[in-house]
């Protein structure tokens, strides 16, 4: 657990340039997160302009969630389907990562109020966020690098294989997950999808920037996927460009799904089994 750690700038910030990292938007301020630096910890409690909210990260699941917080979280040390489990300290309750709720405590189910959180590489928030805050690193000698996952550009099987990292929306009765990998944007980088309920979401994924999210609209023909000399803007509305974190310069955004994330293909299977949108389905 580390509590309110620095941040630092890009320019003062060493890390390969494939390197994951994990993106907030808290109003206009881009805040990053380097698996590199959070794995040590876990935990992240800090505050931006008095928004209290906590960043975890699992080095199993590969998965990164952030959430409002009003006390301290900790990692409690349990694994729970080998996901990294919170633990608050004011009511002592043990929390599921990757479901987002509490699984134990005085009030079971509890749901965390989640932040979207972007999974990318260093290199494309070097080249297109460069006044981004990015948490100092903590020197831990005895910790090990997190290691590098391979590159699934190029990977043609129908299905991910255990350790590929897997784009889900998770829907709030935790009932079915909507899946998505790189290997489906390679014709085209957008996916248009309407989920049960019939919430549209537009899908942008680009494996070459290492980036895959996702937008609430209420048309589809209102938007347009704008040319990848444009990126980070991707998409237009009504003469507004909107960035891959939702983002436009009028100061206004798109709504993101109430709770998404990436996180290993074997980490999926084994929470949602039986409740999963394969890709491509």
């Amino acid at each position: 657990m580390s509590l309110n750690p620095e941040f630092t700038t890009v320019s003062e910030t060493s890390l390969s340039d494939g390197s994951l990292v994990g993106v907030v938007s808290i109003g206009s301020a881009v805040l990053v997160f380097p698996n590199d630096f959070v794995y040590q910890f876990e935990i992240i409690n800090t505050s931006y302009n008095g928004f209290d909210y906590a960043f975890s990260y699992c080095p199993i699941t590969k998965s990164s969630i952030a959430f409002k917080r009003d006390q301290i979280f900790r990692a409690s040390g349990y694994l729970y389907k080998e996901n990294m489990t919170p633990w608050d300290e004011n009511t002592e309750t043990i929390w599921s990562q990757m479901l987002g709720k509490a699984i134990n405590g005085d009030n079971p189910n509890r749901r965390l109020e989640k932040i979207p959180v972007l999974k990318t590489s260093w290199r494309t928030v070097k080249d297109y966020y460069p006044n981004a805050l990015v948490i100092k690193q903590y020197n831990r000698p005895e910790l090990a690098k997190v290691p590098q996952l391979p590159s699934d550009e190029d990977d043609d099987i129908e299905m991910p294989s255990d350790a590929e990292l897997t784009y889900g929306i998770v829907e709030n009765n935790l009932h079915n997950v909507h899946t998505f990998r790189y290997a489906d944007f390679r014709d085209s980088k957008r996916k248009d999808v309407i989920i049960q309920g019939g919430q549209k979401y537009i899908i942008y994924g680009n494996a070459s920037k290492q980036v895959m999210n996702a937008y609430k609209v209420t048309s589809f023909d209102d938007f347009e996927l704008l040319d990848d000399l444009e990126f980070p803007y991707i998409l237009k509305s009504n003469n507004i460009k909107y960035d891959i974190l939702g983002n436009s310069a009028t100061g206004i955004s798109l709504q993101k799904p109430e709770f998404s994330y990436m996180a290993a293909w074997f980490a999926w299977r084994d929470f949602f089994d039986g409740h999963l949108f394969y890709p491509n389905e």
